[in-house]
């Protein structure tokens, strides 16, 4: 399903060799899901072909929407790397916290601009 130019590519392999426990993801310019690293579906429960393309919206925890798309509009406006919290919905139904940094990637040959986030979990379970 990943057709990202291997300049896109060769970003996020480095990150997932640097952060081999955190999620990698990446998303076009709308939000959608165009990468995710194979361990998105051990620690989220969803496979790969249940989150491509689909927007990052979709697993948003309601109250952290508006702060999510606040550094999402941040970050495609300034171009600069924006670190923040968020709380993702697993599979489950549960709620994971993540500490995620956000980056624009443009391709060199299309300029195509791509969206890569690296994603650390930091509380696994919040639902006591």
């Amino acid at each position: 399903m990943n057709t990202l130019h291997p300049s896109i590519m060769n970003k996020v392999k480095n990150l997932e060799s640097l952060y081999p426990r955190d999620i990698v993801v990446v998303y076009d310019t709308h939000g959608r899901y165009q990468y995710v690293s194979s361990n998105r579906e051990q620690i989220m429960g969803y496979t790969p072909d249940e989150t491509y393309g689909r927007h990052y919206q979709d697993f948003v925890a309601p109250d952290y929407l508006s702060h999510v798309n606040l550094t999402w509009t941040d970050t495609s406006l300034t171009g600069e790397s924006i670190d923040s919290t968020v709380l993702l919905i697993k599979k489950s139904g549960e709620l994971a916290r993540f500490r995620t940094t956000a980056v624009v990637a443009t391709e060199a040959i299309s300029n195509d601009e791509y969206i890569i986030v690296k994603s650390q979990l930091v509380a696994d379970e919040l639902n006591d």
